[in-house]
């Protein structure tokens, strides 16, 4: 009996932004309403969510255009879960994605955050080449040791990316202060 009592403690967490997929000692998977982890605070302005259309591009490569995504968004796990979020930002129509966006608000024991460019210009004149999206990852992972309890939490605020118009070359990016980030 003791051994499964201690079994059923070793439960693997994975989140996603609505919902918690448990898998327990019988292999099997059950979703849960969000109970830990990914908590994500929408950006509003006035009240509203920000997903209103792009500025109208003025013909200077310079504009910049920033949009938050979420004004917080926070991985916090116990000793035996585990977080993840991932999500994909992609450049509306005439823009191209400059760099992303964020403050690191915590970051304890094991976490992480990346952000990965892609949907990259095909044939691009310029180097590097430029880029129309970003893979966004964080995650936080707790112990997993029953013997040496700890959790982990990592939380950025103002998460989301910059653009700059489609038409801008390598040089309006460097002036604007864009990410290069090497590409073949």
């Amino acid at each position: 009996m003791k051994y499964l009592v201690i079994c059923l403690l070793f439960v693997s967490v994975s989140v996603s932004a609505d919902t918690v997929t448990k898998k327990g000692s019988n292999g099997r998977d059950k979703e849960y309403p969000e109970e830990c982890g990914v908590t994500a605070e929408k950006f509003l302005l006035n009240g509203r969510n920000v997903t209103e259309a792009p500025p109208k591009l003025t013909g200077d490569n310079r504009q910049i255009w920033n949009k938050i995504i979420y004004s917080r968004i926070t991985c916090d796990v116990n000793w035996n879960q585990y977080c993840e979020h991932k999500e994909t930002f992609v450049a509306p129509a005439g823009w191209q994605i400059c760099k992303p966006l964020y403050k690191v608000e915590a970051n304890m024991n094991r976490t992480s955050h990346r952000w990965t460019p892609g949907n990259w210009y095909t044939n691009d004149p310029e180097s590097p080449d430029r880029y129309r999206s970003l893979d966004f990852y964080m995650g936080a992972d707790g112990s997993g040791n029953l013997f040496n309890q700890w959790g982990s939490k990592i939380s950025l605020l103002d998460v989301g990316y910059s653009m700059i118009p489609a038409s801008a070359t390598n040089d309006d990016r460097y002036e604007c202060g864009c990410n290069m980030p090497p590409h073949d």
